[in-house]
């Protein structure tokens, strides 16, 4: 089981010394990492509800209450029967004033606020109000220090993870058995998503992207940037980029499948391309290798190959409650990987027009190198 409280004591330790004196969480992958309280479902657009602004747990150095809308109150009420963290819920009822509601709020911590820290997610509503109604009030992003208590996985978490690659190989594998020529983008994306629902997930952790490329695509068209209506025909290739959220924890895969038999140079940039991530996977070790280098280490393979302008991307990110999470394996971050640390690893070669190529697992850092933690094949794949 994770421990809650501990995380939700360590947080605490780091508001005294930064002199916060309220932690605001508002849905959020810091709110279910910190508090173990579940997100609702993705939403593809933003949805209102009277209050939603003021929607979250106020955590201070030794007291922590919910704030929440009425019409989504249930969700969060039926998960705090066994959350001790939280100790009292306010219910926003519609139509009332929100503003006297931060009265309420602050009447039940029992506190004077001069500094409150909120996760980058939060409404700019939310910031605007709070300094409206409390002119002195100084800010504070949460990624600031929770993101270096996320980067290093829990053994739980871990397992959750694994579950979660699991059930996107499945997936993976279900859906190449079921594309023939004829098919588009959209179809393949809308046979991934019913899959997830399929296998319990709690959606996707980002927007499903299917690519065809190649001389036979046609009707190219989508809603930006993959997924749309382009047709696959003979000689085209489709480059797969999907992951889902499952107990809180996100996938991120991907692949790339042929419809006939591949040319002489996408079969050698295929083979590139896996021998990219391979050297990158071997050299995560702890302590050996920071974030950038490893970047430039599966770069300078793409590179070897004479394609280094076609890698257009970094290699990969951390992820986690999080699709994307820091440390980020580009540029600039000089960031040491250690032990648990998990990342996408997922290089790629994209000519525009003719093809493009991209593998992407989850690899876990270990002692040894990085475990992949994906099983799905990376051999050639060829739908006749």
């Amino acid at each position: 089981m994770i421990n809650y409280n501990k995380r939700i004591s360590k947080v605490r330790k780091i508001m005294q010394e930064n002199r916060i004196d309220v932690l605001f969480l508002p849905p959020s992958g810091d709110a279910e990492y910190l508090t173990g309280i579940k997100r609702p479902a993705i939403q593809p657009t933003h949805t209102h509800a009277d209050g939603d602004w003021l929607s979250g747990a106020f955590i201070t150095c030794d007291k922590a209450i919910y704030a929440i809308s009425k019409m989504p109150k249930d969700f969060i009420i039926n998960q705090l029967s066994d959350k001790s963290i939280i100790e009292d819920v306010v219910v926003l009822e519609e139509g009332k004033d929100c503003f006297a509601y931060i009265n309420d709020v602050l009447s039940v911590l029992k506190i004077q606020i001069t500094k409150i820290a909120t996760p980058k997610s939060a409404m700019a509503k939310t910031l605007i109000n709070l300094k409206k109604h409390l002119p002195g009030i100084q800010f504070c992003c949460t990624e600031d220090f929770t993101r270096q208590m996320r980067m290093v996985k829990e053994q739980e978490e871990i397992e959750i993870m694994r579950k979660a690659t699991r059930i996107t190989d499945e997936i993976f594998e279900t859906v190449v058995k079921k594309i023939k020529p004829g098919i588009t983008e959209m179809e393949i994306a809308r046979e991934i998503n019913y899959q997830m629902l399929l296998k319990g997930a709690q959606g996707q952790s980002f927007t499903t992207d299917i690519i065809f490329n190649g001389p036979n695509v046609k009707e190219i068209g989508s809603f930006g940037g993959g997924s749309g209506f382009a047709v696959l025909g003979v000689g085209c290739n489709i480059a797969f980029d999907f992951g889902l959220v499952i107990d809180g924890f996100c996938s991120d895969f991907g692949r790339t499948i042929y419809m006939g038999e591949p040319s002489d140079e996408q079969k050698r940039v295929h083979e590139l391309v896996m021998r990219s991530q391979k050297v990158a996977i071997e050299a995560m070790i702890p302590n050996k290798i920071t974030a950038e280098q490893l970047n430039q280490l599966a770069r300078d393979v793409i590179a070897e190959g004479g394609y280094d302008k076609e890698f257009i991307h970094r290699l990969g990110h951390g992820i986690g409650m999080d699709v994307h999470e820091y440390p980020y394996l580009s540029v600039g971050y000089d960031e040491m990987l250690q032990e648990n640390m998990t990342f996408t690893i997922e290089p790629s070669v994209i000519v525009p027009g003719e093809f493009r190529i991209r593998v992407e697992d989850i690899v876990l850092v270990t002692p040894d190198g990085g475990e992949c933690l994906n099983k799905a094949s990376k051999d050639l794949i060829v739908i006749e």
